[in-house]
């Protein structure tokens, strides 16, 4: 995991709280770090982690994963844009492969299809492959130490 990585997983989780939860965020990590009663925050830290806590269980059960372009998505839409990914490029590559003429040296149709359709496979599975080494995956555990920090109970 990386600083950058890291960062845009922070921003995507603090974009997605409502502001009572980052007030309430704030004050608990205050109390958490300096003591209670310091900061002006008014609500104390079992208020405050309650607050904290019952938002984070109704909204971040998913694990997440960050592009190389420091983009955040939640796995499922991440899965979901692979696949049409792959579409996309297995579309473009059997069109390729059309044009180049690959496959037609069999003598039989059949054959020649069929070198096409694997041609057009493997250059999209190669490409989504690529996307997906790419990125890095964080576990819904791993967001919460992340954005919550190591000492959070």
């Amino acid at each position: 995991m990386s600083k950058s990585t890291d960062e845009s997983i922070r921003e995507y989780v603090k974009d997605k709280m409502p502001k009572k939860v980052r007030e309430a965020l704030a004050a608990a990590l205050w109390d958490l770090h300096y003591g209670p009663g310091g900061g002006g925050a008014e609500m104390g830290w079992e208020e405050a982690r309650e607050i904290v806590e019952d938002w984070w269980d109704k909204n971040m059960r998913s694990d997440l994963v960050v592009d190389d372009a420091g983009n955040v998505s939640t796995s499922h839409d991440w899965d979901k844009w692979l696949r049409q990914l792959y579409d996309d490029e297995e579309e473009r590559a059997l069109q390729e492969a059309i044009d180049e003429g690959v496959g037609d040296d069999e003598e039989d149709e059949w054959e020649r299809d069929e070198a096409k359709e694997k041609y057009a496979k493997k250059a999209a599975q190669a490409y989504a492959e690529s996307e997906n080494e790419n990125a890095t995956m964080y576990d819904f555990r791993d967001v919460k130490r992340l954005v919550l920090g190591r000492d959070w109970t």
